[in-house]
């Protein structure tokens, strides 16, 4: 069968239809995943206009087929087949998931430790020894280092109306709520006898939840400032917070010393335990809530990044970088997630209903410490220790 003049090598998701030999005459743009296996297969033929037929088909049905063109790039047995699937690959990676910004800012000699989008995905606020605001359409800084302290300012969460952040900082043991619009700060929540590591905010911002080295978990009332309780049973250092969708629970990672390096869901209205989930090794960085609160997705420096079922306490999925991970963000949809190698330096896609890896950004020049997904899901971005933030197109 000829192969279609119309597809060109990087087609991506372009509309080419033809028939598949042996296939049930299939659309080649479908993702069936016989149909991709097929066509790898063909790439190692004996006739080269065969070769090319399965290079043009697999260009044309473009990222559902990367994952299988990146498995056979490292284990097809014929190195032809091996080779065109690498090099299609990386044309496909790189037409689908391409680098829109990169914008370096910051004080020099601090880390970009957070960021996270605002909702209409124009803006992004990222955290380090301040907090600063960028346009991610142009890459101008709005305002810089408001709060800026030594050290390292660890704790952010915006309001789910994209209006206000709270933070907090290792060497400051007031959080803070601040207007996202212009830096300027509201509101202080006074009470922890050390650094705050972890912040959130409830969705309807009735509520705000820190933890840090006093090794306590606290529960405020955004409109008084108010401590409202403190929840039972933390002997060690609460690092990450999230509140789940609906409010009424959220989940920390812990840390330090002497630290079982626990995930742990609590019960906002009464502070008490509802469930921990064990299997960290080291440092518990980020927590995020899955798919409406059906699962948790904790990263750790031990590399991991796993999804946990809420109900059960039990890992769904298992994902490792080589060294540890700093961050994890999942797409509003649940099905993918992000992660911040800080070792390794990539930041990384991951499929949470396989757990394989989807695409590997390497353009980082230090290790990664904060990675975010817009509300649409198709933008990611990462901070790294070089205060070098990146934006990526997420392609779906």
């Amino acid at each position: 069968m000829p192969a279609p003049t119309a597809c060109a090598l990087l087609a991506g998701f372009a509309a080419c239809v033809a028939s598949f030999v042996a296939l049930r005459d299939m659309p080649a743009d479908k993702t069936d995943a016989a149909a991709i296996a097929h066509w790898i297969g063909q790439l190692g033929d004996d006739d080269f206009d065969k070769r090319e037929e399965a290079s043009q088909k697999l260009a044309a049905i473009g990222e559902p087929a990367l994952p299988a063109l990146q498995e056979a790039a490292e284990k097809e047995a014929n190195p032809e087949a091996r080779s065109r699937a690498g090099k299609l690959a990386e044309a496909i990676a790189k037409s689908v998931y391409p680098e829109l910004r990169s914008i370096s800012g910051g004080t020099p000699g601090y880390w970009w430790n957070r960021v996270a989008f605002t909702p209409d995905g124009k803006q992004a606020v990222v955290a380090g020894g301040g907090v600063f605001l960028y346009d991610l359409d142009n890459g101008k800084e709005l305002y810089r280092g408001v709060m800026e302290q030594q050290y390292a300012r660890r704790g952010l969460c915006l309001s789910t109306d994209g209006k206000q952040f709270l933070t907090g900082h290792q060497s400051d043991s007031v959080v803070r709520l601040a207007e996202v619009a212009t830096g300027k700060q509201i509101r202080t929540f006074v009470g922890h006898t050390g650094g705050v590591w972890g912040t959130a905010l409830s969705p309807d911002g009735a509520l705000a939840v820190s933890g840090g080295d006093d090794k306590t978990l606290r529960i405020w009332e955004v409109k008084t400032g108010k401590e409202q309780r403190r929840c039972e049973g933390v002997a060690d250092t609460p690092l990450c917070l999230a509140f789940g969708p609906q409010g009424a629970r959220f989940a920390s990672g812990h840390g330090g010393a002497d630290s079982s390096f626990l995930v742990r869901l609590w019960d906002a209205g009464t502070g008490k335990e509802v469930r921990a989930f064990k299997g960290h090794t080291q440092n518990v960085t980020s927590i995020a809530f899955v798919s409406d609160e059906k699962y948790l997705l904790s990263s750790s420096m031990d590399g991991t990044i796993r999804l946990w079922d809420v109900e059960s306490g039990k890992v769904v999925q298992q994902m490792k970088h080589e060294g540890g991970v700093y961050d994890a963000a999942a797409s509003p949809d649940g099905t993918r997630a992000l992660s911040a190698g800080f070792s390794d330096k990539t930041v990384r896609l991951w499929d949470l209903t396989t757990g394989k890896e989807i695409h590997r950004f390497t353009a980082h020049q230090a290790g990664v410490l904060a990675v975010a997904i817009s509300r649409d899901g198709k933008r990611g971005l990462s901070c790294d220790a070089n205060q070098t933030m990146k934006l990526w197109q997420l392609a779906k």
